[in-house]
């Protein structure tokens, strides 16, 4: 995986690229209406909990960390139900001073990828797009499994596409970001100890364009969340990492696990 032997140097330059990477992109406003200074405009609200807070058990989820998850928003579905929220978030503007009725603690990412925290610190772990914003994927993960207890959850949601040149200015992204290929990404997971309990494919091309005309189907809803599950678990069989025809583009771009550690 390109960044995982990446020395010092070369992790702290890519940190400093990517702190306000996604803070600084128009697309921001889009995830994150706090940008704005709206309120509510999270909108992944029914794809998480379809697609990952429906299949943890009921009843409390205590201490919980968030990987790079700004204002907390993807905590809402379950925030009356943990007993602790600690943010790992670089930028210094996506951040807020609660999250349903619990105060988040944020917490500045280290260049190496080291959590701060003791092991077996958390009961769940969430991670919704943003491993692909870091270098060193694989360290990271094994610092995740150090910090999740045992039969402790996690929520991962990431690309598995290229998503173009990242070595050169894309549009709509930031300097660095760049897809996981699927089995990568599969090997690196199980490596820091956690069990895959469901990994489904999600975020079909077309489903965001569908929802600026019909915002039902939209991330934010439920319906919108079956309906991209579906399209995409049907291409699947034409997913691969770079696609070099418009056909090829025809497949489902992310994954969503639901891991437990062993």
């Amino acid at each position: 995986m390109w960044g995982d032997a990446f020395g010092p140097a070369e992790l702290e330059q890519w940190l400093a690229d990517e702190r306000e990477g996604y803070a600084s992109l128009d697309g921001a406003g889009v995830e994150y209406a706090h940008v704005r200074g709206e309120e509510h405009g999270y909108g992944f609200r029914g794809f998480n909990e379809w697609l990952g807070y429906r299949h943890l058990p009921a009843g409390p989820l205590g201490r919980a960390l968030g990987l790079g998850s700004a204002f907390g928003d993807e905590f809402l579905p379950v925030a009356d139900r943990l007993s602790s929220l600690t943010i790992v978030e670089p930028s210094q503007t996506l951040r807020g001073a609660m999250v349903g009725p619990i105060a988040p603690e944020y917490v500045d990412p280290t260049p190496s990828g080291d959590l701060p925290f003791e092991s077996e610190a958390f009961d769940l772990v969430v991670c919704l797009g943003v491993l692909h914003h870091i270098a060193n994927v694989s360290h990271v993960m094994g610092e995740v499994g150090r910090v999740t207890a045992p039969g402790g959850w996690m929520l991962l949601r990431e690309p598995m596409i290229s998503m173009g040149d990242w070595r050169e200015q894309r549009q709509g992204l930031t300097p660095r970001e760049r897809g996981i290929p699927r089995d990568i990404l599969d090997r690196i997971v199980v490596e820091a100890g956690f069990t895959v309990v469901r990994a489904s494919w999600c975020d079909f091309p077309t489903t965001r364009r569908i929802a600026t005309r019909l915002p039902i189907f939209g991330y934010g809803s439920q319906v919108g969340a079956v309906v991209d599950q579906l399209l995409s678990g049907a291409t699947s069989f034409n997913y691969r990492y770079h696609a070099r025809s418009p056909w090829q583009k025809v497949r489902p771009i992310s994954r969503f696990y639901v891991l437990r550690r062993r």
